[in-house]
Formats: structure tokens, sequence, C-alpha cells
């Protein structure tokens, strides 16, 4: 306890800020306001919740030389630095060989997943780092050009393995995009996409490739038709998915390839027209405004985080970032407005703490209840994206279910005000017609029905639902058809795993008993058989119970695959297939990390192998399921 010149007792704070900051005490010797301390060199007020953050604002901005002598204090109290030479090993023996390679590819591997310039091994820093870890002052990292060689080497074993595994089977399904660099050159994006022998949804970049000529619809399908010729893929793609461009959508038209629209792209349209159509333009501004004012400046920010800790009612509760609404960036309007509301009460008692910083057009509480109105709806439209997004589990199966789900979302309801009404019903119509006729896309009807959680087709209206069946069961007559063909001039066959195998010959008793028989009628009748086959196998499936929600259709059909051997093979080539371009945006998402203002030199080979390489050691691949996407299944299973 002490007492400062006017002969008022106080107490010093604790900690590193007690010579600059006191509380003031009552006449019993205790402290009259545990949530005000007064700074010794100004004598102004300010509030305490146990955090020092905005006292050191304060000590930092009014007072800097006190505040220097703090810094100066902590410094001194902590450790002493000690030199980089202390920790060196005065070994001289050179690194063995073996470790020595193993580092040269980590190094490569390191470089190529991060998006890193291969010049980054000539830094002192890092020769520096690794000698010290090896305890070793002898070693000398590879050079530059070593390293490319190593990525190019990576880039050929994967090339290799992409052929091999893409020969080994029946389907294929593309998404495609174009991509500008910063150096104004322009790239074409190609993923692939397949299911393998171990039912497991493959996703690799088949190229990133340059692209000189106009993108004309008639120039694009050259280039996709070269494309799949220079991968032998023309007879295995089963669907190429890009956005809603109409050179896109012609230049598929123009080859004999199927297309699918991107759903995410569709439906990111018509949430911007619907809330065009609502009306929201002054609200979104008065965010936008609100949010600059913090992003901008982080005094604003400490300032906000202090009144957010001034009025949670507990500590753990975490203070997350506003995020600023970008109008080509998904669900970021529903991200501004949700993280707005997370902090509604710390910005109103910023405003009331520090009433003059803000200028601009305050949010009024009917403001703070469109927000919530419009996060309800929003939220679920997120998850949707975020949902047919995926690249590690079937999504193609789930667009028509989906669409159902959006349609009874976007119903409006009694208790909906005007403009949720408005923004709903212009939402809807858009999407709708942007998604005009994919209700018939053959290739989604037979997705919904070999997905064993959707396969009572509740998606459709009830006179459709034996037609999708009837031409799924023509289509599996085909593909049946085609795998086994009548006769087999070259003595192979195929086996289950895709596989040729060959045949034994038949002995020449046996031949003798076929040369008098009928082999046109014989002939003729194992065609039969085998097309019964096919169909019981399509019957028993038909009839089979459909599975939960949240299991995965892909592990049922592995597991199920004895029992419908023929169906399960022609369920690789359709499930394969994504619902969205979203695949390819990420290619370009990387893209942007590698081919940047520092690095606009690459030659558009380099470019493709390090996006390739990138793509093949990204560690995310095999990343879960999402939150979001549980969430969205949740939802389509109140809604089915």
């Amino acid at each position: 306890m002490a007492s400062n010149e006017s002969n008022v007792a106080v107490k010093h704070l604790g900690g590193k800020l007690s010579k600059h900051f006191i509380f003031k005490l009552n006449a019993d010797g205790k402290v009259e306001d545990g949530n005000k301390v007064y700074c010794i060199h100004c004598n102004k007020q300010l509030a305490f919740r146990g955090s020092n953050t905005s006292l050191t604002y304060h000590l930092q901005h009014k007072h800097p030389l006190k505040y220097q002598h703090v810094v100066n204090s902590d410094r001194q109290k902590s450790s002493p630095v000690q030199p980089i030479s202390n920790f060196m090993s005065q070994s001289n023996k050179p690194v063995s060989a073996k470790v020595s390679a193993d580092l040269k590819i980590a190094i490569a591997q390191w470089i190529a997943s991060s998006g890193r310039p291969t010049a980054i091994v000539d830094d002192d820093g890092l020769q520096t780092v690794l000698r010290i870890a090896l305890q070793n002052q002898t070693y000398n990292l590879p050079s530059r050009r070593t390293i490319d060689a190593v990525i190019g080497q990576m880039y050929n074993e994967k090339l290799t393995q992409h052929k091999k595994a893409i020969e080994s089977i029946h389907s294929i399904a593309l998404t495609t995009d174009f991509w500008t660099s910063n150096n104004n050159e322009s790239y074409c994006g190609i993923t692939g996409h397949w299911i393998d022998f171990d039912w497991k949804l493959t996703s690799v970049a088949l190229g990133c490739l340059l692209v000189d000529e106009r993108h004309t619809a008639e120039n694009v399908a050259g280039f996709y038709k070269e494309f799949a010729a220079t991968w032998n893929i023309s007879d295995k793609i089963c669907c190429i998915i890009t956005d809603n461009a109409r050179n896109m959508v012609a230049a598929i038209g123009q080859t004999d390839f199927s297309h699918i629209p991107c759903i995410a792209h569709c439906l990111q349209l018509s949430i911007l027209a619907g809330l065009k159509a609502a009306d929201s333009s002054p609200l979104v501004a008065k965010c936008r405004h609100l949010v600059g004012h913090f992003k901008h400046s982080s005094a604003n920010t400490s300032e906000l985080k202090s009144s957010h800790s001034s009025v949670s009612s507990s500590k753990d509760v975490m203070f997350h970032k506003l995020q600023q609404d970008v109008a080509t960036r998904w669900n970021s309007t529903y991200i501004m407005l949700a993280r707005l509301l997370e902090v509604k009460d710390a910005v109103m008692q910023y405003h009331m703490d520090h009433p003059k910083n803000y200028s601009g057009p305050k949010l009024t509480e009917s403001d703070w209840d469109k927000m919530a109105k419009y996060t309800s709806v929003l939220g679920s439209l997120a998850d949707a994206t975020e949902y047919v997004g995926g690249e590690q589990y079937a999504t193609c199966s789930a667009v028509l279910p989906l669409l159902a789900f959006l349609r009874r979302l976007l119903r409006i309801n009694d208790d909906d005000p005007g403009y949720i009404g408005r923004f709903k019903t212009a939402t809807l119509n858009d999407f709708s017609n942007r998604i005009e006729g994919i209700d018939a896309l053959t290739m989604l009807q037979m997705a919904v029905a070999l997905d064993p959680r959707y396969k009572k087709l509740t998606c459709l209206r009830r006179e459709k639902r034996e037609e999708v069946w009837t031409t799924l069961s023509n289509a599996f007559r085909a593909f049946h058809d085609r795998r086994q063909p009548a006769g087999c001039p070259t003595g192979l066959e195929e086996s289950n795993d895709g596989t040729k195998v060959k045949v034994v010959p038949v002995p020449k008793k046996q031949k003798l008993t076929l040369l008098l028989s009928d082999s046109e009628s014989q002939s003729s009748a194992d065609k039969s058989d085998a097309e019964h086959s096919a169909q019981a196998e399509l019957m028993r499936y038909q009839v089979e119970d459909p599975i939960p929600e949240t299991e995965d259709p892909l592990l049922w059909w592995k597991l199920n695959s004895h029992r419908f051997p023929g169906l399960s093979r022609f369920v690789q080539t359709i499930l394969c297939v994504p619902a969205t371009s979203v695949p390819c945006e990420r290619l370009f998402s990387s893209s942007g990390y590698i081919v940047n203002k520092m690095r606009s030199s690459l030659l558009p080979e380099n470019v493709n192998t390090l996006i390739s390489v990138c793509k093949a050691l990204d560690p995310s691949q095999d990343a879960k399921l999402v939150s979001g996407t549980v969430v969205c299944l949740l939802e389509l299973v109140q809604c089915l």
C-alpha cells in the first residue's frame, strides 16, 4: 500500500506494469473498484478486466519512453542469446552419402509441396540450421540445378504412376477451367477423378498447360480433344465438369463428352442475385464500412479486443478476426455477417467507450436482427456449397437430393419477413433457371439410384422413378456387353480387377463336341444368360434396404462388391464424377502461391511440373470430412 501526491491511498498493479498503474483504496484500505486502474504518469482512468493489453497499448502510445523501459526490463530478465557458434560441433567428418541423399529428396519435397522457390537452397541461414541439426560444419546444401532435377524426376514418377493407374480403369471424370497468372499468361487446369480397385476416390492434377490461343469454343474444344488423345482417355471420359461460361458450355457441346455444370458456381451466383433482389445493399455496405474500420487500423482492432474481453462472461471465449467480404469469394458475405454477430456486444461496447473513433453509419438493432435472419439461411447454403465441393467422397449422387433440400430450405414460411421472402424467391428462381434441365441429366439420375443412401429416389417425382431404373438398366446392359463381347479371338478376357488373363485352351475332344453343336444358338444362349445375370444383379440391388445418410456409399460398395460383381464395376464409372469444378479451383489456388510476383519468369513447363508435384504431395489429400459437410449431411437427412 502507498500514497500518491494527493495523499490518496493507492495500491500498485502487480506484474511488469506495477510502476505505472495503481488502484485507489477506500477508507477501509480496500480497492474501491477492481475494474478501474489509474495511470501514474497522466492520472487517466482505464478499464481493467485482468488483461494488460489495453494498459500496454496506453503506455506504448501515450508514454513511449516508459514503455521502452518495460520492454528493456523484459529483455534483461530473459536468458541471454547465445552465439550460433556455441551450438556448432567441431566434427569435420563428411556427411554420409545416404544422409545427404535423404536430405536432398526431403528438401525437394518441401520446396515442391510448399510452393517455395528453389533459390532458397542458396540461403546461408538454412545451411546454418542444417549444419547445427547435423552437428557437422562440412555439410553443404544441394545446388538449385540439383533440386530442379530431383523435382523433375518426382514429376516423371508421378506422371508414370498416373498413366499406369488410368490404363487400368474404365472411366474417368475431368474438371477444368482457365486461369491467368501474374505475368498475364493463360493456363488451362485439368484434374482427373476416378475410383480405384480399392474403392478409393482418387483426385489428381493431370496438367496446368499454357494456352496461347483465344478461348473461343472451337479452340477450347480442339484443346480438350488433343489433351484426351495425348492421355489416351478419349473413350474413358465419362463427364467433364466446368463453370457456366458460354464458351466452356459451347466447347464441350462440340465434343463427344458429357457435360455437367458446376453446382457450386450456380448456387453462389444465385445467392448474389437473391441478396440484390432483397435490397440488402445498404445493410451490407454498413457492415463493410464497419469491418474496414477495424481491418485498416491495428489500434481499433486492439480496442475492439479489449471491449470483447470486458463484455465476455468467460475469459475462454475466443475473439475471431472480422472478415471483409469479396465479390468473387464464395460465402464471404455470410462469413462477414456471422463474424460481426459473434462480436455484437463488443462492437456496441466499443461505440460506447470510443464514441468519436467511428464516424461511419452505425448498425441499428433492426440491422442486427436482419443480419441474424440472413445468416440463418446463408449458413445452410454455405454448408451445401462446402459439401458438394469435396474431393474425397462421392458428391455427384448428392446433387439431386441437394436440389430437393434447397427447394425446401428456400420455401417461404409464414414467419419470414418480407426481405427474407424476396431473398428466398429470387435465389430459388435464379438457381432454377441456371440449372434448368439438370434433373434430366442421365448421369446424375443414375448416380442417385446407385448411391445406397438415396436409392429410393425420394428426391424425384414418383412418375420419374421407374423411368430412371429403366434408363439405368439399359446403360448397365450396354456396359456389360462392352466388357464381355461375344467371342475372344485374342485369347484374352477381362478379370474382376480389370486386367487381362489368358484363356485356357479347350481340349480336342471338347472342341469336336463344340463343332457338332449349334454354335450360333449356343452363343445366343450364353449372351442371354449373361444379360439375365446382369439384370438379376440390378434387381437384387434395387430391393436392398437403403443405408443411413451418414454412411459412406463407396465403403458399402467395397464390402458388397462380391455380391454385385458386374454392377459394382459399373458404379465405379458413375460415382467418380464430382459435382463441381472446385478441384480445379483448388489447383489454381496452389498456382497462385507458385507463380507469384517473385517468380513471374517461370517457364510454362516448369509451372506445370511444380503444380502437378505440389498437388501430388498435398497433405490435405488425406483429410476427412469437414464439420460443414457433416452439418449438411444432417440437413439432408431431415429433408429426405
